[in-house]
């Protein structure tokens, strides 16, 4: 699964960058194994643990390996409305326009073979990745240039599939984000989390899943500069979400629109901010991806997002992106 880093920008002039941060709180990092792990895999011994209302599916070689590894290359190329995540007024997007990132990534991990546990199947699943940006324009006095950042996380969850056919999770993710030009750690997070999902077949070909989640940030940030005063990030929250998505197949290519809305509520700190401080951010996403393999190991997508935040005390914002992917993944 490719690692998705919203690390764009958009072109205004590098005044208004300078001292300027991407909200790290509006990316979605990776929680879980790819897809392929999770539902299917490419080799006939890797078992399946994806959820199916059909019930629990035991693989038919049981503890014939002792563990199974993945590996992944990714490189997107993306355009994005409004990635700083501000509430940008005319006046400004007229001064520039929207600007792309290139973005590659290299995942891996590993999944030991299911625990048989009478009802439930149990997976232990470990993994991570790094990726690092390119603008393709590096903007005004190469302001760009200087937001350009290397991502680094790593994850560990059990995941267990009931015989009823819902999947549960629970795990940790650990991401870091480094400056590529300053070389300093601008943003580290610890997100302990869980989750439950639900896959079932509409007809017609149609499968649709719906995902629940929630866990904790605990995040350190630096730090930044604006309107010559310092500025303090406060981004440790409550996170929880709910997701809803079909699949659809046609001619090779799946498709899939998906809904996720996702309520933040962020932790007060009684040493700095005042004890009544109290942060809430709500966030619709709405998107849409279209997938086709190429070969057995390579995939080419697209994928179109509509993203909202209202906060009552960071910038309410919408932004519109557009992505190209080509990803090659291996199990073996």
């Amino acid at each position: 699964m490719k690692l998705v880093t919203k690390l764009l920008l958009l072109a205004v002039p590098s005044s208004f960058l300078i001292g300027q941060q991407i909200d790290q709180t509006t990316i979605q990092r990776q929680t879980t194994p790819p897809v392929n792990i999770r539902s299917s895999s490419s080799s006939s011994d890797s078992p399946s643990i994806e959820a199916s209302n059909t019930g629990l599916i035991r693989p038919i070689l049981v503890r014939t390996k002792n563990i199974t590894f993945f590996v992944g290359l990714d490189s997107t190329i993306a355009l994005e409305d409004n990635p700083i995540t501000l509430e940008l007024d005319d006046a400004i997007r007229k001064q520039g326009g929207k600007t792309g990132i290139w973005t590659n990534s290299v995942s891996g991990g590993a999944m030991l073979d299911p625990i048989d546990l009478d009802s439930v199947l149990a997976s232990p699943v470990f993994g991570g990745s790094w990726s690092a940006s390119e603008y393709l324009n590096p903007g005004k006095s190469g302001s760009y240039d200087k937001l350009e950042n290397y991502s680094t996380s790593a994850y560990a969850l059990l995941m267990f599939q009931h015989e009823s056919g819902i999947n549960f999770r629970i795990g940790s993710t650990y991401a870091m984000v480094t400056n590529q030009i300053n070389k300093t750690e601008d943003y580290s997070e610890f997100y302990p989390n869980l989750g439950v999902n639900y896959s079932y077949d509409l007809g017609y070909g149609i499968t649709s899943e719906i995902d629940l989640s929630g866990g904790a940030h605990y995040s350190i940030s630096d730090s930044f500069s604006r309107d010559g005063k310092n500025y303090t990030q406060y981004l440790s929250n409550w996170d929880y979400a709910i997701a809803y998505s079909l699949k659809y197949e046609i001619f090779n290519i799946l498709l899939s629109p998906s809904y996720r809305f996702s309520y933040k509520e962020f932790f007060k700190d009684n040493e700095n901010v005042d004890a009544t401080f109290q942060r809430d951010d709500v966030m619709h996403t709405l998107s849409i991806k279209a997938s086709y393999p190429i070969f057995d190991q390579v995939l080419v997508s697209g994928t179109y997002s509509h993203e909202r935040r209202n906060s009552n005390v960071a910038s309410d914002y919408r932004s519109h992106d557009l992505s190209s992917n080509i990803g090659i993944s291996y199990t073996f």
